[in-house]
């Protein structure tokens, strides 16, 4: 035989043994029998599949299967109505003895990606009386992504970090897929109303949520929008022909939110008549606060010697309801799934609410054996009566009943010195009437969104598939706000470059917006091989077009506060701006899944992304033409252990994983026109508009790059009655867009460019055991434990200190993102003869010197000089936590289960920017109870200085006095549930139930919750604004299968 020969003959071989199937590797007969797990009742029906063969098996009345033709390393799965899916290797033997577990838990054990090389969180049970998706994973899925609640403001969604923080400028969001569609829209987008922020997920009801997935590989498919991670959302459908009815309905009362403990009037008149003395027109002051004057027969007595809770006020209970209808059902031609619901849900503030209307429809259509659609449907409608929130002294009616005195009325005294209903203007020290803000101010929003999704497919062979998807979406806002002139202050007007240019008595806002995506694309799906050696190629394209529109309008002084119109604003105290952009995604990517006898997992993929947000010349980019194109790889390996013969050895064993992979993602979320130099029309003075430049732009701005290593395990222990999931990564983002300085003649402080670089290494550990599984009881318990650490490793500008609310954030080599950056602090002076000793002075504005005396703030003097000044500023603080994550548990007895979930979040610090304008001492302002601990005499031990008008030694600036550990554990939720045992034709089911949420919080922080956050800037992340914090409510509902 020659060469020629031998080689032909090699390949020949190699290819007949990639051919042969798994049945034709020592093939025999398989017998067993499926019992129920809880009872080791026999059960019938279930359907047992060789994997990868049509070899398929029923169970009989006694339990009993038997499979032929099977060989001894296959892989089985076994299907049982009612049961949680499971997946069993032969491991050489010949008889199997299975028991399968009644669904129960919120996390499956067994999924599509058990016998893959891709991995993925996994949630498939919604939290009762959840308002959003972002609510469901704060409850389901924190651990697996760290979820910070923004405020207590219904459906308002939160910040979630995947992996740790990858952006210090662009977005953190992780990139939601609804359907196989990208969802997002207008998530960043700026509001009317300070305090609220868009959140795309309240726009799909948890009611319609069938699944949600936060993937741990295999993103890199995503290309540039995956760098923060990636969450596939999937709505209900169905999944037989037998007819759905499913209505669920329930209602319930939330109760007044936690406020600040205030300083009443005998409190307040003291600390006023303290912080006074600072006053250099003291006498004159002593004869004009109408407050200071105790004789009764004075007109204006009544109006300003009061003791009035300014919270109480505007805080009260709330009622909410929600009611929802699903029918599913089809014949063998179409399945469909239809819901309608709608959600009414009160503020805890007055006037201010929450409204919903959404209906959905998914159709899956078989046109005939190879051709198939998806078709759905979808429209969603919120209307939210608010006001202005959190730390604003002009319109946000929490923050006025915080600062406003107690000893004024809110309503007005008439000249018999009786009560009536109007209320009372701004007092004589300036400050407004929250109630004139809750009663005669406007602020609506309205968010709409249809979607429509067609997704044909043609099954050419049972090896090779083309399917194509088509999908439209259509977003508008529209804001409206109104803010009066009785009752408020008015407002000082700045421009941008701090120059002062008018008065605002009332003001009319509005805001209108319009985004329109359309969404093509096409895959191929080609099975190369199929038996031992399993080969899947996949390769398609998406092309994204985004339409937006925006229309903006401000303006001030419309002469009465019964004209709320635009048009009748001063003409030089209105701005009107308009935006219009377009931006397009074409995306290539291929695939490749590869697999050896379900034993032996590897998946490719390679994706090349251009943008019209790219720079021209943007670097780092692949030039095809005149575009430029990104590149993001991805490789993963798995190893599914328990699949090997030699783990018979290992029954307690039944499901093993080891994975391990790299990607690359990028995040493409550049502001808009970052790559184009243009100009803005501004005013000056309130007589004079022109134009100034407003960026320089970039045409070698790219994306930036997030290349992620994770490695992991997963396994089912103990006949599957613990699932333990552990991974590791580590991610390093290049590109990172900053801000550079440039010189004062451009104009302009800072251009974007891409100069800086990231890392982030940390774990999650998820955990889920079922104790007790009986036919009477059953103890479910979970958890999940989730760490990341983040890094900046280089900035080409060098450290950027932004300031926010009084306070600073630093981003600098060596240090995670978002640390606070301020003053340490020693202590309060408590004699004059301290303070002398320390020798500490600061400088004014003037060049005088000033020595700290006794009753102010010993600050650290970092540099040893003697002057408290920027020079002794250092990091006081870190708002990342050390770990995060819940635990769970689940008991039930016959009909009855009772549920209880924990958050928490462990090691990580908080800028109470409330409470350093609350306790401040240096204004009218009423402050919080502390301030009774405040300095007032020599010897004096106390952590409070002394108020002083003003606070000239800067007592109040930004240190650790207002960094607090925000550690906290939280009891999110507790729920009772009874099944009923009704036996009606038309009642298939029913249940009742009650829930508890946010029922305790342990936590040290001194504010009002411990969970908050301001907008999805990361520059944001632990500073609390004073927005509307979270409050418990008592829920009650019943569900009824038809």
């Amino acid at each position: 035989m020659n060469k020629n020969n031998i080689i032909r003959n090699m390949a020949l071989t190699l290819v007949a043994g990639m051919a042969i199937p798994c049945q034709a590797n020592a093939q025999g007969v398989i017998k067993g029998t499926v019992t129920i797990s809880s009872t080791h009742e026999k059960f019938a029906g279930a359907r047992i599949t060789v994997i990868g063969t049509k070899n398929v098996a029923m169970s009989d009345e006694n339990g009993a299967f038997e499979l032929k033709d099977a060989a001894q390393n296959c892989v089985l799965q076994i299907e049982a109505p009612g049961c949680e899916l499971q997946i069993v290797a032969l491991q050489g033997r010949k008889d199997l003895a299975i028991q399968v577990v009644p669904v129960s838990s919120s996390k499956p054990f067994y999924t599509s990606e058990t016998l893959s090389s891709l991995t993925s969180y996994h949630n498939e049970d919604m939290a009762k009386t959840a308002l959003s998706a972002s609510e469901d994973i704060d409850i389901h899925l924190n651990g697996a992504a760290r979820n910070i609640r923004q405020s207590g403001i219904d459906a308002i969604g939160s910040n979630i970090l995947v992996r740790g923080i990858h952006s210090a400028n662009m977005t953190n969001t992780p990139l939601y897929v609804v359907d196989g569609v990208i969802w997002q829209s207008q998530d960043d987008q700026t509001s009317l109303h300070s305090g609220y922020f868009s959140n795309p997920l309240a726009l799909i009801s948890p009611d319609d949520i069938e699944s949600i997935q936060i993937l741990k590989n295999g993103t890199a498919i995503y290309g540039a929008k995956a760098a923060n991670g990636v969450i596939l959302i999937n709505t209900k459908r169905s999944h037989n022909m037998a007819t759905e009815i499913t209505v669920n309905a329930w209602a319930g009362i939330k109760s007044a939110f936690k406020s600040i403990p205030m300083l009443d009037a005998s409190d307040y008149r003291m600390y006023a008549t303290d912080v006074m003395k600072g006053m250099d027109n003291i006498n004159q002051l002593m004869g004009k606060y109408h407050f200071l004057h105790d004789d009764p027969s004075n007109s204006y007595y009544l109006s300003s010697h009061n003791n009035t809770n300014w919270n109480k006020e505007i805080n009260s209970s709330a009622f909410t309801q929600n009611y929802s209808v699903g029918v599913r059902g089809g014949d063998d031609i179409a399945l469909y799934s239809f819901s309608l619901g709608y959600t009414h849900n009160d503020g805890n503030i007055d006037k201010t609410n929450f409204n919903r209307l959404h209906v959905r429809f998914n159709s899956d259509i078989k046109f005939t054996k190879h051709f198939t659609t998806r078709a759905d449907i979808s429209f969603a409608q919120i209307t939210r009566d608010l006001f202005d929130d959190g730390i604003n002294e002009y319109s946000s009616p929490l923050y006025l009943s915080y600062i406003k005195s107690p000893l004024y009325h809110p309503h007005q005294y008439d000249i018999s010195g009786k009560l009536y209903d109007k209320i009372s203007d701004k007092d004589e020290l300036g400050i407004g009437n929250p109630l004139a803000v809750t009663e005669n101010a406007e602020g609506k929003t309205k968010n709409y969104r249809f979607t429509a999704t067609l997704a044909p497919k043609y099954q050419f062979t049972d090896r090779f598939s083309l399917s194509a998807i088509a999908g439209y979406s259509w977003d508008k806002i529209k804001e409206s706000a109104f803010i009066p002139d009785f009752g408020l202050a008015e407002r000082q007007l700045f421009n941008e470059q701090g120059d002062w240019y008018g008065e605002g008595n009332n003001s009319v806002a509005s805001l209108m917006t319009r985004n329109n995506t359309l969404t093509l694309g096409a895959q191929a799906d080609w099975k190369v091989l199929q038996g031992n050696h399993d080969l899947l190629l996949e390769g398609g394209f998406t092309y994204i077009n985004n339409t937006f529109e925006s229309n903006y309008g401000m303006g001030y002084n419309t002469g009465s506060d019964n004209l709320r119109n635009l048009s009748v604003t001063n003409s030089s105290l209105r701005t009107i701006l308009g935006v219009e952009d377009n931006w397009r995604t074409l995306r290539w990517n291929v695939m490749a899944n590869y697999n050896y006898q379900n034993r032996y997992f590897l998946s490719a993929i390679a994706t090349m992304e251009s943008n019209s947000r790219f720079g021209k010349n943007a670097d780092s980019s692949i030039r095809l033409g005149s575009i430029s194109w990104a590149v993001f790889p991805s490789v993963t390996g798995a190893w599914i252990v328990s699949n090997e013969k030699f783990m018979r050895s290992l029954p307690f064993i039944n499901y093993l994983k080891l994975y391990m992979g790299y990607e690359m993602t990028g995040n493409d979320d550049i502001p808009m026109n970052a790559t184009h130099t243009y100009f803005e029309n501004i005013g000056y003075a309130g007589l004079a508009k022109g134009l100034t430049l407003s960026n320089i732009g970039n045409d070698q701005l790219s994306w930036e790059k997030t290349g992620t290593w994770n490695i992991g395990i997963d396994m089912n222990l103990f006949s599957n009655r613990l699932n333990i999931g552990a991974e590791y990564f580590i991610s390093t983002t290049n590109n990172l867009l900053v801000q550079k300085q440039l010189q004062e003649e451009y104009g302009l402080k800072y251009y974007w460019s891409n100069d800086g670089k990231l890392s982030n290494k940390g774990y999650n550990i998820s955990m889920e055991a079922r104790l007790i599984d009986n036919q009477n009881w059953k103890l479910n318990f979970g958890t999940s434990i989730g760490h990341y650490k983040n890094e900046v490793k280089s900035l080409g500008n060098g450290d950027i200190i932004n300031s926010i609310y009084g306070g600073e954030v630093l981003t600098t080599v060596g240090q995670p993102l978002g640390v606070f950056y301020g003053y340490k602090t020693k202590g309060v002076f408590a004699t004059s003869e301290e303070a002398q000793q320390a020798h500490l002075n600061v400088v004014s504005e003037t060049g005088a010197i000033t020595p700290f005396g006794a009753g102010d703030i010993h600050f650290d003097d970092r540099n040893k000089d003697g002057y408290i000044d920027e020079g002794d500023r250092q990091i006081i603080g870190d708002p990342n936590p050390d770990i995060y994550g819940n635990f769970h548990f689940n008991v039930a007895y016959k009909r009855f289960c009772l549920g209880a979930t924990f958050t928490y979040s462990l090691g990580n610090d908080a800028y109470n920017a409330l409470r350093a304008n609350l306790e401040s001492g240096s204004s009218l302002n009423n402050q919080t109870e502390n301030m009774n601990n405040r300095w007032v005499a020599d010897g004096q031990i106390t952590t409070v200085p002394k108020a002083t008008y003003g606070d000239p030694m800067g007592n109040a600036r930004f240190s650790d006095r207002w960094i607090e550990d925000a550690s906290y554990l939280k009891l999110r939720q507790i729920t009772a549930s009874y099944t009923l045992p009704i036996k009606a034709k038309f009642i298939q089911g029913a249940s009742v139930w009650v829930a508890v949420n946010n029922v305790f919080t342990l936590t040290k922080y001194l504010g009002s919750d411990p969970e908050f956050g301001y907008g999805n800037s990361l520059l944001y992340q632990g500073i609390d604004a004073g927005l509307t914090p979270s409050t418990r409510s008592y829920n009650i509902g019943i569900k009824l299968n038809l």
